[in-house]
């Protein structure tokens, strides 16, 4: 595949994971806020995200008043051209709940709370297709692309580069993980979205944040373009495990 056939391959599966407004004004258009990334593996509706995405919807629902909030799965249509000012992708929310943890590996894998099947497919809703895992080592070099919604973007947004390192140990956490290194920029938004290679759109890994380095001659650590990945073994023993 190319980058553009490996994209339109992924699209079906990603998510986004947003807070909507429950009471509505009326004539009003709901007001959506965008957390962060997920992508569907399963027809069952089992979807799979950064666990610090999940921490942050919780930490705001338990902000705001009870009643006015509520925790979504958005899936998204292809993004097309439309009016200057409108929206270039169009969602249909589905509830979610949580059924799996990994604290060690920042993932979550959640559930939705109505069958995919009952999605509508037709009109404003691409239809939903789960993503293929591909568990085994990538090779340094293999070229990869992340897919996702950045900086509260309503569109998908894709930034494409290689793998620099698939032998990279994690000391924050212990036990001591492995982890990849892509040589691509990721920014706040895309957490919990798919790393995939672009020779079959298969995913290798879960986007959970940028490489930290530190400040030289200084306190301190700056972000770098560099995107810590979680591999995709991790995920599939949390699917077997839950």
């Amino acid at each position: 595949m190319d980058l553009t056939s490996a994209i339109e391959h992924v699209r079906p599966a990603i998510v986004q994971i947003q807070l909507r407004e429950l009471i509505l004004v009326p004539g009003n258009i709901p007001k959506s806020v965008p957390i962060g990334t997920g992508f569907l593996i399963s027809d069952e509706g089992l979807i799979v995200t950064a666990k610090h995405v999940v921490d942050s919807v919780a930490a705001a629902l338990a902000g705001g008043a009870p009643g006015t909030l509520g925790a979504i799965i958005a899936f998204a249509e292809k993004n097309e051209e439309k009016a200057p000012g409108e929206f270039q992708a169009t969602f249909a929310g589905i509830g979610y709940e949580i059924i799996a943890l990994s604290e060690e590996h920042d993932l979550a894998l959640l559930k939705t709370l109505r069958p995919i099947s009952a999605m509508p497919t037709t009109g404003i809703v691409l239809a939903p297709v789960p993503a293929e895992l591909a568990v085994e080592r990538p090779l340094e070099g293999e070229l990869i692309a992340i897919s996702g919604y950045p900086l509260s973007s309503p569109s998908l947004v894709t930034t494409a580069g290689s793998i620099g390192c698939s032998w990279v140990w994690d000391p924050t956490v212990v036990p001591v993980r492995e982890r990849y290194i892509a040589d691509v920029t990721a920014n706040f938004g895309n957490s919990g979205g798919p790393v995939y290679r672009l020779s079959d759109g298969k995913v290798i890994g879960v986007c959970v944040g940028g490489r930290l380095s530190p400040i030289q001659n200084g306190q301190g650590s700056q972000v770098v373009p560099l995107t810590i990945v979680v591999p995709s073994k991790y995920v599939r023993d949390l699917v077997d495990g839950h």
